[in-house]
């Protein structure tokens, strides 16, 4: 790109950019409504209802949708900056477009990571409760089971439960694991 750029072309970079970021709230805030009629319908029937486990199933359904809706706002942005780098044969763009993919994609995996962990930990607590006969810790798990199943349904893919007070969901052992992007690293690498 050479250095004297056009004025006019200066601000069609500047609203490209804002555009791609636009692009990822707006995901964000349709995951955000979506999850809220959903999830807000649900949890307000739950504690009409006195059910505990409706309210928190809407949260988590909330949760869940922003979620999905921060990931697909990801992607998109990655592959429209992708797309445009190489139409513009802009390098920065690309690199700006594939980080966004790489991100969208490592928070897919968490998501599945984390969830099949969470199978894996309430499962071994269902087993642990009937070797001991603790009812508790079996309803416990099946709750948290039911809930993410039903979540899954409802949202169609990502699922974020929270794990009930005093149950351990083994995350404080995988909290290394998994590690988001942080914003410096996407202005660093929109800098290039």
């Amino acid at each position: 790109m050479p250095e004297a750029m056009p004025p006019a072309f200066k601000s069609f970079r500047k609203a490209e950019k804002k555009s791609m970021n636009g692009i990822k709230k707006g995901f964000i805030v349709t995951g955000a409504a979506i999850g809220g009629v959903l999830g807000g319908a649900l949890s307000t029937a739950g504690r009409i209802a006195g059910s505990k486990m409706v309210d928190e199933l809407g949260e988590a359904v909330i949760d869940s949708a922003i979620l999905t809706g921060a990931i697909a706002g990801q992607l998109t942005s990655g592959a429209a900056d992708l797309a445009s780098g190489k139409i513009t044969k802009s390098e920065a763009r690309c690199e700006r477009g594939r980080y966004d993919l790489k991100a969208g994609g490592k928070k897919i995996i968490g998501n599945w990571k984390e969830n099949l962990n969470m199978i894996f930990d309430n499962s071994s607590e269902i087993i642990k409760g009937v070797r001991s006969r603790d009812s508790e810790r079996i309803v416990s798990s099946i709750k948290t089971l039911g809930k993410m199943a039903a979540v899954g349904a409802i949202t169609v893919g990502t699922i974020k439960v929270e794990v009930p007070a005093g149950q351990d969901d083994g995350s404080q052992r995988r909290q290394d694991e998994t590690k988001e992007a942080k914003p410096h690293d996407i202005e660093k690498i929109s800098q290039k």
